[in-house]
C-alpha cells in the first residue's frame, strides 16, 4: 500500500480516527492493540501500541506490527489494556471480531465503523447498529460512550479513494470490489455518506 496516496484520499477513515481518539483521550493505559491498523491513523497517537493488519505490506509503517485476523486474534486473554479498531470491523465477521477484542482486553475496547444507512445501494450491507448493542448487552457490558454521526463526501472523492488506495483482496475480505464493478456501483450510490458508529466499553 502506498502510504502517501492512502492518507491523501482516506478522508473518511482519517476523520473517524480523529473522532475515536477524542473518545479515548482521557483514558489511562499502558499497552494497546490497534486492529486493522492500516497506515496508523490511530497507532501513531497511542502509547506502546501493537499494530495488527491482514496486509503484510503495512509492516514498514509501524514499529510493532503483526499480521493477523480480527476474527481470530493471535494473543492470550487480557493481553492489552485497551483494544481499538477504526473502519475495519465492517469488513469482518462483526460478532466474532468484537468478542475477540473483548477477550484480549484487560479494560477497554473502542471501535469506529460504518453501519447500516451508509452508501445506499452499495455492493454489500453494512452492520446493523442494533445488533452490535444486543451483542454487548448479552455479555452484560456497559457502553460508556457512544456516538453516531454522518460523514459526507462527493462521488468523485469516493471514486478517488477506491482507485487510489486499493481494494480488499479476495483472500483478505468477504467484500472484494473489482475494477469493472466500480463505475456501476458509483452510479447506484445516491448518497455518498457514511453513518459512523463509535463506542467505548469497559470489559
Amino acid at each position: 500500500m502506498n502510504k502517501t496516496l492512502y492518507e491523501k484520499y482516506a478522508i473518511v477513515q482519517k476523520q473517524a480516527a480523529n473522532d475515536l481518539l477524542e473518545i479515548i483521550k482521557h483514558l489511562n493505559y499502558e499497552t494497546a492493540l490497534d486492529i486493522g491498523a492500516g497506515t496508523g491513523f490511530l497507532t501513531k497517537h497511542m502509547n506502546k501500541c501493537v499494530a495488527l493488519d491482514i496486509d503484510k505490506s503495512l509492516k514498514t509503517y509501524h514499529k510493532n506490527f503483526l499480521i493477523g485476523n480480527a476474527e481470530e486474534l493471535p494473543f492470550k486473554d487480557k493481553s492489552f489494556d485497551i483494544v481499538v479498531s477504526n473502519f475495519a470491523l465492517h469488513l469482518c465477521e462483526l460478532d466474532l471480531s468484537i468478542k475477540e477484542m473483548i477477550r484480549v482486553s484487560k479494560r477497554y475496547v473502542a471501535c469506529s465503523f460504518p453501519v447500516r444507512g451508509s452508501l445506499e445501494n452499495w455492493i454489500y450491507d453494512f452492520p446493523d447498529e442494533k445488533r452490535v448493542f444486543e451483542l454487548l448487552k448479552s455479555k452484560n457490558i456497559k457502553v460508556f460512550e457512544k456516538k453516531v454521526y454522518h460523514l459526507n463526501f462527493t462521488k468523485l472523492e469516493l471514486l478517488k479513494f477506491i482507485n487510489k488506495t486499493g481494494k480488499p483482496k479476495k483472500k483478505y475480505s468477504n467484500y472484494f470490489i473489482g475494477k469493472s464493478q466500480i463505475k456501476d456501483i458509483l452510479l447506484k450510490v445516491e448518497n455518498p455518506s457514511f453513518v459512523v458508529l463509535s463506542f467505548l466499553i469497559e470489559v
